[in-house]
């Protein structure tokens, strides 16, 4: 249950402990034996034992949450070659949602809590692609399209197609916050307006399925490598194109290491080696993604999430490509 989002300090944001500790009481009074296993930007994970797992969500309700496992049912029955989440059951603590879920085997790529950066190793990045063709052959569905991305009320798709869409979200997001971004990307209302039409006019080709947060913490591998399960879809989960998917994969696989800027031109290869997308399509991708994104858990430059997109928006060979 974590993201791509960053504090101040170019870590994961993280729950008050109090809260989490709370939850785990909570838990415990109603029969279950709650050990801890994450905790991040939505809520925090316990393990309970007989293959299963509590979720407790930060700020879902528990319409958000059938909503959730409406998606995750049209997943688990997408024909992946990894296992994925799956909603058993809803339950209320005194201030929060909790699903119980299959806990699911496997260990993390990479944790996403050491600060270093992730190893390049070709092992381990083979397994990002595997997961990035596997989501693009998903044959898209309705029921794929459910969820709203990030915090916002309503799902994505509506009339048009994805690019139109995500067009439209990054007008929006900068009509909303375009004081607070301009502080750092001064020109961002003409960047939006750029890529709002390099958007409508792209040709995206056919969809897949989106899963918006590979982050390297996403994805369990057993003791021989293989990718086993994904994990914590909904942060920006849809259907549309795959080099969207991949664009952020590329991106978000290392965002504050000390060997970042290494792992961002290892990833850049690799994506483009191994799927063909020319660099201006991941580069808007990649550009729409930090400008929806920015403002998400901060507004400052203070914020590494908020420093992290801006960053991007700088990039010379991203603006190069608008």
């Amino acid at each position: 249950m974590s993201s791509s989002a960053g504090d101040g300090s170019g870590g994961h944001r993280s729950l008050d402990p109090g809260g989490v500790h709370r939850w785990a009481g909570e838990l415990a009074g109603r029969g279950y034996r709650p050990a801890p296993l994450a905790a991040g930007v939505e809520g925090a994970v316990f393990r309970l034992g007989n293959g299963a797992v509590a979720k407790v969500w930060n700020s879902r309700t528990e319409a958000e949450i059938a909503r959730l496992a409406t998606f995750l049912d049209a997943v688990g029955g997408a024909g992946l070659p990894f296992r994925t989440p799956e909603i058993l059951d809803v339950g209320h603590l005194s201030d929060a949602v909790f699903s119980i879920e299959r806990e699911l085997s496997g260990v993390p790529l990479f944790p996403d809590h050491t600060g270093q950066s992730p190893p390049l190793e070709p092992e381990r990045l083979r397994c990002i692609t595997d997961v990035l063709a596997a989501l693009a052959a998903v044959t898209p569905r309705d029921e794929l399209k459910v969820l709203p991305v990030l915090d916002e009320p309503d799902p994505l798709w509506g009339a048009g197609d994805f690019t139109t869409a995500l067009g439209r979200l990054v007008l929006d997001r900068v009509e909303r916050s375009c004081e607070h971004m301009r502080a750092a990307v001064p020109d961002v209302g003409e960047l939006a307006r750029a890529l709002a039409d390099r958007l409508s006019a792209m040709d995206a080709g056919p969809d897949g399925l989106i899963h918006g947060d590979l982050i390297p913490a996403n994805i369990l591998v057993d003791d021989g490598g293989r990718v086993t399960a994904l994990l914590d879809f909904g942060f920006f989960s849809t259907v549309g194109p795959p080099a969207f998917d991949a664009a952020v994969a590329m991106a978000i696989f290392d965002m504050y290491g000390p060997a970042r800027l290494a792992s961002r031109v290892a990833m850049e290869e690799l994506v483009r080696g191994t799927f063909g997308y020319p660099w201006e399509t991941l580069a808007v991708y990649l550009a729409a993604y930090a400008v929806v994104t920015m403002t998400l858990f901060g507004s400052s430059e203070q914020e590494g999430h908020f420093h992290w997109c801006a960053e991007v928006l700088r990039r010379p060979d991203v603006m190069a490509a608008l």
